[in-house]
């Protein structure tokens, strides 16, 4: 591994437990590569059955199975079992491979990846839903702090990320767009008062930003910046007429400086703040 590389891993390895569980973690991590050399053989990683997640944060990567070649855009997560007639490496386009991944051992995880590929091509963004995702950085996290208690706790914690890639769809669709805006909308008003960035907004969907910013913009015809923008006006023009001063507006809708919230309002309303308050 190069130096420019990194890779937060973990090997899990199950706590006892008093019954056979069907779903356990057993490797996680996050990793960074350019090296030409990561390529790996599904029949030569032994003979233990495994489900294996790996999602695009930057970069790609690219599955070959079944004689095609499926290349892991970002947003994109490839699905395959171990042992399987698959090769997966670094794509050949130039730059470096940014991914989360996963491991997961168990009869029943097997039997729902087995169901899920019947249905689904190995590589799809259907397997990297924001629930997914978000999913998969707490199971990484907290394999890579050592935080899980007991083995049920992290049969869990894998079983629910199995369950989110059943349910997973993505942005494509009316019905998923519609709801990662409202759980984006929703996100945004929460934390409306801080200093919230499109990066911020990017993670919580859990895609890469440039990544976000294309896909928000298919949904909803405007760039992150711009909507975030146009959210804090209209929260601070309702702010304004129910009586709030000019500075606690400001505050509340996350503007460090009163000046500066004076100016864009005045650019979205074309009236001051002091004035438009008035008007209430």
């Amino acid at each position: 591994m190069k130096k420019d590389d990194f890779c937060h891993d973990s090997r899990y390895i199950p706590l006892p437990s008093p019954v056979k569980l069907g779903c356990v973690p057993c490797w996680a991590g996050h990793q960074r590569t350019s090296d030409r050399r990561y390529f790996w053989n599904g029949m030569k990683r032994g003979s233990r059955e495994l489900l294996l997640w790996q999602y695009t944060v930057s970069g790609c990567g690219m599955v070959e199975l079944d004689g095609k070649k499926y290349p892991v855009n970002p947003g994109e997560a490839f699905l395959l079992t171990i042992p399987e007639k698959h090769l997966y490496y670094l794509s050949e386009t130039p730059g470096e491979w940014e991914f989360l991944y996963l491991a997961v051992e168990g009869d029943e995880a097997m039997r729902i990846v087995r169901q899920l590929r019947q249905i689904r091509p190995p590589v799809s963004t259907a397997y990297a839903s924001p629930e997914t995702v978000k999913l998969a950085w707490e199971l990484i996290g907290r394999a890579v702090e050592n935080d899980f208690s007991t083995a049920v706790e992290a049969s869990k914690l894998a079983y629910s990320f199995i369950m989110s890639l059943i349910c997973g769809s993505t942005a494509s669709g009316n019905s998923s767009g519609n709801d990662l805006l409202h759980k984006l909308h929703q996100f945004c008003i929460s934390r409306i008062s801080e200093d919230l960035s499109v990066e911020d907004m990017a993670v919580f969907s859990g895609y890469s930003r440039s990544h976000f910013c294309r896909i928000f913009r298919e949904l909803s015809g405007k760039t992150p910046h711009g909507y975030l923008l146009e959210l804090r006006m209209r929260m601070a023009a309702r702010m304004l007429l129910s009586g709030t001063s000019v500075k606690e507006t400001a505050a509340l809708c996350g503007f460090t400086e009163t000046g500066y919230f004076c100016k864009v309002f005045r650019r979205f309303t074309g009236t001051a703040p002091a004035a438009f308050r008035r008007k209430g």
